[in-house]
């Protein structure tokens, strides 16, 4: 009785371990952080700036998507990245935050290991501070960021994963423009366009 107890049990965990996890009708919750370069920095100022690229713009990605089917997820991402700009005397620093619909689709390479591939557009908002004549100024602008997406994700278990995610390209765009004092001279740049590369912690429920 108990070797039939044991081979039911055996069985039935065989069973149970060769079922494919299903992840259509859930949700999925990632977070992401990592590194931000932007390839026409002058944008994330309000003055004219001639620096090109700076890299090590700290930024965090928290995405909600459900998967309407096995393989397709469509998500809202929530993103916020930090930095400083070469106005230095002005010890200005920006902060961008966005707000975007994402879709995405996850391909199987292997049992563990998914690669990931997805669009995301949304309403972008930047806040930047300076100092000028001993008094501290902030300025918001307004518009848009899109940006695809490349992953490589390790399921450590059927419904949670690592990764690596990689933004490229990443594109900012500010539609409104901000006044500036009288003697500085406001860019001439409203497109951000850039990279970003992400560490990635997610699960479905």
């Amino acid at each position: 009785m108990k070797r039939l107890a044991l081979i039911i049990a055996m069985v039935a965990c065989f069973v149970a371990n060769g079922q494919e996890f299903s992840r259509e009708g859930r949700w999925q919750g990632e977070f992401a952080t990592g590194l931000t370069t932007f390839g026409n920095y002058p944008a994330m100022s309000l003055f004219q700036d001639p620096t090109d690229k700076y890299s090590n713009c700290i930024g965090f990605q928290y995405t909600l998507g459900y998967y309407f089917d096995n393989s397709w997820l469509l998500g809202l991402t929530v993103n916020s990245t930090s930095g400083k700009t070469s106005q230095l005397s002005l010890e200005e620093s920006f902060d961008l935050y966005s707000v975007l619909l994402d879709i995405r689709n996850y391909y199987g390479l292997t049992e563990r290991i998914t690669l990931e591939s997805g669009v995301a557009v949304g309403l972008l908002v930047g806040n930047n501070r300076y100092v000028h004549l001993d008094e501290v100024t902030k300025a918001a602008r307004y518009g848009a960021r899109g940006c695809v997406s490349l992953g490589l994700n390790y399921q450590v278990t059927p419904s949670t994963h690592v990764g690596l995610q990689l933004n490229l390209p990443d594109i900012s765009a500010f539609f409104t423009e901000v006044d500036v004092p009288a003697g500085l001279v406001p860019t001439k740049h409203a497109l951000g366009v850039g990279y970003s590369l992400m560490l990635t912690l997610g699960g479905c429920f």
